[in-house]
């Protein structure tokens, strides 16, 4: 697993669910994240993306 140093620290998926980001990888555009019990106003805006922003991307969200 590589470390994120990117701004990228939190998708938000169905305007509801937050993941937190534990993969991304540019060059095989994939990321990978985990289900949290946050909601949107935990997370700082800077660091929430929406999921539909990486369509280009391999996005596997881990629930529970």
């Amino acid at each position: 697993m590589r470390e994120n140093i990117s701004k990228i620290q939190y998708l938000s998926a169905a305007g509801t669910k937050i993941y937190k980001v534990t993969d991304i990888d540019f060059h095989n555009l994939t990321i990978e994240a985990t289900e949290t019990d946050l909601s949107i106003a935990d997370v700082p805006e800077n660091e929430l993306f929406p999921v539909e922003e990486f369509g280009e991307f391999r996005v596997r969200l881990v629930n529970g």
